[in-house]
């Protein structure tokens, strides 16, 4: 089998020839590079059967309609796209993506297929797996000792999972209960997307290090994976110009340890980037009417040790009192329960206030 890829701003396409009969298929082909593609193919005297969508793509438009006009093959995508589509809709609407989803959700499916069911290119079988989780309607394939996993998985994490139609849970068992199982010593992954200039991957180093398939129950994952991807900004205009299915880099490394962090450095660094962080304010209820911190969460000392579950261990925790005496006890006590990075507030709301630092009422 002869395998090619086209790299594009991140998005990876693939072509797949059997080279005894010249028969192929296509996988993922962004509009942008449909008339690349058709040359090649023209030239080389391919026969394509069919253009493979893994699933609906929110970040690009997809060729596959245009590659089908040129060619005569068939668009396959999976059997939830159709209740997939109805997601794409609101994600338009709300993140000013309409023109890549109304594009895309006009391309016409011939076939749909299952978990299961096969498809042939000339003498060459794709075997197709559902892998919900980045959207309802993932497929992945396996042809010879290939595996194409859309965005289900990528190398060093998943493509996200909160666009409507994902789900944490879902792809919590399409890695363990799908994908695990296809390892072995010569299956090699190629996923849809790659930020970081990878090319592809031997599956079973990849179960091996992505940090997704670390040891933790489908619970840990689900707060695992809140923290991973960098959040969707609106741009001025109320829209987003592109949303990214991955991280760049992967996921950032926390620093380890206890540490000390003045009000006016805390309020930096959450103007900078306050994804990473989450504040907790140990004072009581109606100390908290003179002024709190915008992003803080109120959970009182006296209920630290039963609210414990709503503090994610994938984030900063910065810890904050009236005066920093709360505070440091409550730092220590996290330090001590797992969680690895906690900031005390030195000189509490008392030091905030007197900076003229923000607070909300």
């Amino acid at each position: 089998m002869l395998l090619k890829s086209f790299n594009d701003e991140g998005n990876l396409a693939y072509l797949l020839v059997d080279t005894k009969t010249g028969h192929a298929i296509l996988v993922d082909p962004v509009k942008e590079r449909v008339d690349e593609l058709v040359k090649l193919i023209k030239k080389n005297n391919y026969k394509v059967d069919y253009v493979i969508d893994t699933h609906s793509h929110a970040d690009h438009f997809s060729g596959a309609g245009l590659i089908r006009d040129a060619l005569g093959c068939k668009v396959v995508m999976g059997q939830a796209t159709v209740e997939q589509r109805k997601f794409d809709t609101d994600l338009g609407k709300k993140f000013g993506i309409e023109d890549i989803l109304s594009f895309n959700v006009k391309i016409h499916v011939d076939k749909y297929v299952r978990h299961g069911e096969t498809l042939t290119y000339g003498e060459k079988t794709v075997t197709f797996y559902e892998t919900p989780g980045h959207t309802l309607n993932s497929i992945s394939f396996l042809s010879d000792r290939y595996l194409f996993t859309g965005d289900s998985l990528m190398i060093g994490q998943t493509g996200r999972l909160d666009l409507p139609g994902g789900s944490p849970s879902d792809m919590f068992k399409t890695l363990h209960s799908v994908l695990k199982p296809l390892a072995d010593e010569n299956v090699i992954l190629c996923p849809a997307h790659d930020y970081d200039h990878n090319a592809s991957r031997l599956l079973k180093d990849e179960i091996t290090e992505n940090e997704f398939y670390k040891p933790q129950t489908e619970a840990e994952f689900v707060e695992f994976t809140s923290g991973f991807f960098p959040p969707l900004k609106l741009d001025d205009m109320g829209g987003v110009s592109r949303i990214q299915c991955g991280a760049s880099g992967g996921q950032e490394k926390l620093e380890q340890g206890i540490f000390n962090i003045l009000p006016a450095e805390l309020e930096a660094k959450l103007k900078t980037d306050d994804s990473s962080w989450m504040v907790i304010d140990v004072r009581e209820p109606y100390e908290l009417l003179s002024g709190k911190i915008t992003q803080a969460v109120n959970i009182p000392l006296s209920e630290i040790e039963g609210r414990l579950t709503e503090i994610p261990k994938n984030k900063r925790i910065a810890v904050v009192c009236q005066s920093g005496g709360r505070s440091s006890r409550v730092s220590n006590y996290l330090a001590q329960n797992g969680w690895t990075t906690v900031y005390n507030m030195t000189g509490g709301m008392m030091m905030w206030q007197m900076n003229y630092l923000p607070v909300q009422k």
